[in-house]
């Protein structure tokens, strides 16, 4: 937040304080999270924090105003906020800008997302718009929320996942296979059970 302008971490278990990282030098907004980075965004743009850590490893480019709301999926960084009044959509892996929406007319102030859309709620126009993820477009729009909207949330889809033939099959060992089809607009960890009975025993480290 203010004043200290930094991402702090803290121990779930007893919120002890461990680390930080060096000033945002502004005021932090928005932070959303990985099973690798932190995003904090703010004044000019999103800034990378590697876990567990918490080392810099970049920014984007200027958003062009303060960035006041996050989401993220697998692939992408989106980022709504105050002046110029758009989502924009980062790639993860060099930080940049790839697709925006058209303007919402005020400041945004939250966004929310699932597997295909990113929905985005603000001030003036207070209406919660739907775009798809792939280019931004604008496809839906709600009734007048009737005051500036702060948070938005959507339910959680189902992962889809498929089993694929195992390989490297020898007489104690083989590979085991699958797919991730549809993480449902989270991040998902994938492992396998397996034993010599249906009551399985045994969980493979997860994978995400």
């Amino acid at each position: 937040g203010p004043t200290i302008q930094r991402v702090k971490q803290y121990q779930k278990s007893d919120l002890a304080f461990t680390i930080q990282p060096p000033s945002y030098l502004a005021t932090i907004w928005a932070l959303v999270n990985d099973n690798t980075y932190i995003y904090a965004g703010g004044a000019s743009n999103v800034r990378r924090y590697l876990k567990p850590n918490l080392v810099y490893t970049g920014p984007t480019g200027a958003y062009g105003g303060t960035i006041r709301a996050l989401a993220q999926d697998a692939g992408f960084i989106f980022a709504g906020g105050d002046t110029i009044f758009t989502v924009r959509k980062y790639e993860k892996t060099g930080m940049t800008a790839i697709a925006e929406s058209p303007s919402y007319g005020a400041t945004i102030w939250a966004l929310a997302q699932d597997a295909d859309f990113i929905y985005a709620g603000g001030a003036t126009t207070q209406t919660i718009r739907k775009y798809k993820k792939s280019d931004l477009t604008l496809v839906a729009e709600s009734p007048n929320y009737n005051g500036t909207i702060y948070a938005l949330a959507t339910s959680v889809g189902i992962p889809v996942v498929s089993t694929d033939p195992a390989s490297l099959v020898q007489l104690t060992q083989a590979t085991l296979n699958g797919t991730l089809d549809n993480d449902g607009g989270e991040a998902c960890a994938c492992a396998f059970e397996y034993g010599l009975t249906t009551a399985y025993g045994t969980v493979t480290s997860t994978q995400s």
